[in-house]
């Protein structure tokens, strides 16, 4: 049964977190995945595009192409390293810095309603071994 699956259980938390989260993005004209990106640059200012896509993971292709359209709607900017001019480093705009703040309320919502029947403890646990796995693939 699907049910006793994890591949299933993980895909549908995480395909329900996404949709909910991607409507609230809608009015920003982003996704959940370039909400990510904003998050790792926020954390992280001026990564480069390499580094940025190692660390979440992405094909240099797919970030050109998100990077692309977060500069069209003037949420990132590609900046020249000092150190070697080949290379651009990204750091997000003021109107990026805003719908970072809004988003992240949001996502603590959303993980709320989604998470609510765990108390405070099955969380932290479920977490971590969310994060056990990850850290191994």
């Amino acid at each position: 049964m699907l049910e006793n699956s994890y591949g299933f259980l993980l895909s549908k938390i995480a395909q329900k977190m996404e949709h909910s989260f991607n409507l609230f993005l809608q009015k920003y004209e982003i996704t959940a995945r370039e909400y990510g990106i904003l998050t790792t640059l926020q954390e992280e200012s001026g990564l480069s595009q390499k580094k940025l896509g190692e660390k979440l993971r992405i094909d240099r292709t797919t970030v050109v192409s998100l990077i692309d359209h977060l500069e069209r709607l003037s949420l990132v900017q590609r900046v020249r390293d000092f150190k070697d001019r080949r290379y651009y480093n990204l750091v997000l705009t003021e109107k990026a810095l805003k719908i970072f703040k809004n988003g992240k309320e949001e996502v603590e919502n959303i993980e709320n309603k989604l998470l609510h029947s765990l108390n405070d403890e099955e969380k932290a646990v479920f977490k971590a071994l969310l994060t056990k796995v990850f850290t191994t693939i």
